[in-house]
């Protein structure tokens, strides 16, 4: 299970997307490798901004990501990641757009 709960802090102008709660490291092939679950992070809030968010290595600085060590979000080596980037990248949005309550 993908856990993630979204804290703003408006005067700060800053966010705290934490997966605390994601399961471990699964022993199927469906963990995702952290740059993954970044990655989701970054097209979720581009979709909620009503600004453009620029492309560049400065775009996740407000943007604190909390991704537990040993869950699927942050698995080791020798974890399997094959479905990481397809079907739980896509999980991972739809928990973010979820906690967002943006989901239809």
């Amino acid at each position: 299970a993908i856990k993630v709960k979204i804290t703003v802090d408006r005067n700060k102008r800053e966010a705290t997307v934490d997966f605390t709660g994601t399961s471990p490291v699964m022993k199927n092939n469906f963990n995702a490798p952290e740059p993954v679950a970044r990655a989701a992070v970054l097209y979720a809030f581009r979709v909620m901004v009503e600004d453009m968010i620029p492309m560049n290595a400065g775009c996740l600085r407000p943007i604190n990501i909390v991704i537990p060590v040993g869950c699927m979000l942050k698995p080791a080596y020798p974890a399997a990641v094959v479905a990481g980037n397809v079907e739980t990248s896509q999980h991972v949005t739809n928990a973010l757009f979820g906690a967002m309550g943006a989901m239809a």
